[in-house]
């Protein structure tokens, strides 16, 4: 009986033992303990939560942090688009157009000479035919000045050439001589009025053709040409020094500038991917909080709000006709509840 009863002692320990050790795991399971998740009814969750995710996220305590990345990235984008258009800029130096214009004026000076040229060449045709024209009526006036003074003058002559003979006086000859210079004056200055009269017309011919023609006959010296070229070509020179100077220095700042621009393209890439990782752990954090509302509220999802709008997305093969959609469009839900507090309050409990 000794060992019978012995042997009995074992089996009620374990039994005792393990009757305990159940009541213990129902109590830590049955147990309310601080924090942890409300254990759900048995009923199947069925409720729809909403959750405004950019209110969410604002209330993460990382939420400063990842506002000064993203603004810190907008700031690097901005430098980046200045420093593309400087570099656009300088990829056409601004030279000076001196030298362009300083060419076009030479060029044109060279036309507008070979065109005065050939009017001039017709402007002299044109006065030769004229003076052609009215010479026979201008040596008819003239041969009628000399015929008015050519007898008398002649028997003056005559007289002179025979005063021996005809015994002229020495009185006689004297006023013999004067009157013939006196009529040679006359007939000289009457000839060289009517010269002076055909010439006139003929200049007020020449003067009339080429106003008519717009020539210019006031024609400057050589020595003055050669002036005003050496000058052209002086100003020529410095032209193309100055445009040289701004090639040279534009090729230096957009060298500087394409470094400055990978520098920052290196700086923008950096910071893209330090706010992706930010976001990404601030969403699971949300996602997390969210997910125990959802049991806690016995929700079957929780839609964020705004959702995207796949109508916005672009479909490739299709065609959109009009406006295109907005990307973000609203969750409207009856009987919805709005989790965005709680879970704002959840998330700055932290």
């Amino acid at each position: 009986m000794a060992e019978a009863g012995g042997k009995g002692k074992p089996q009620r320990w374990w039994l005792y033992g393990g009757g305990a050790a159940l009541l213990c795991l129902a109590a830590f399971l049955l147990w309310p303990w601080e924090g942890s998740v409300p254990t759900p009814s048995p009923a199947s969750p069925s409720g729809v939560g909403i959750v405004d995710i950019s209110a969410a996220m604002e209330a993460h305590p990382a939420y400063a942090a990842l506002a000064a990345a993203r603004e810190e990235r907008r700031r690097l984008e901005d430098d980046l688009l200045a420093e593309g258009r400087m570099l656009l800029e300088l990829a056409v130096p601004r030279l000076s157009d001196k030298l362009f214009q300083d060419a076009a004026r030479q060029k044109q000076h060279q036309k507008d000479v070979q065109a005065r040229q050939a009017l001039m060449e017709r402007l002299t045709a044109a006065e030769k035919a004229r003076r052609e024209e009215q010479k026979p009526a201008y040596e008819a006036a003239r041969d009628e000045i000399n015929g008015q003074y050519l007898n008398e003058i002649f028997n003056i002559r005559l007289k002179l050439d025979n005063r021996d003979s005809m015994r002229l006086s020495d009185e006689a000859v004297r006023l013999l001589t004067e009157r013939l210079q006196a009529l040679q004056a006359e007939r000289g200055e009457k000839q060289f009025l009517l010269w002076q009269k055909f010439e006139t017309e003929i200049q007020a011919y020449r003067e009339s053709l080429a106003a008519a023609w717009g020539l210019e006959l006031s024609q400057e010296s050589a020595s003055s040409r050669e002036q005003l070229l050496a000058e052209e070509l002086r100003q020529k020179a410095e032209a193309q020094s100055r445009n040289s100077e701004a090639i040279r220095k534009n090729l230096l700042d957009m060298t500087e500038r394409r470094q400055r621009i990978v520098e920052k393209e290196a700086a923008l890439r950096a910071k893209g991917q330090e706010i992706a990782a930010m976001e990404e752990y601030m969403m699971k954090d949300v996602a997390g909080k969210a997910a125990k509302l959802a049991v806690l509220h016995r929700l079957s999802v929780i839609f964020a709000h705004p959702a995207k709008n796949i109508e916005a997305l672009p479909a490739g093969l299709m065609t959109h006709i009009g406006a295109w959609p907005p990307a973000n469009a609203a969750v409207i839900g009856a009987g919805a509840i709005d989790l965005t507090k709680e879970l704002a309050d959840e998330l700055k409990a932290r």
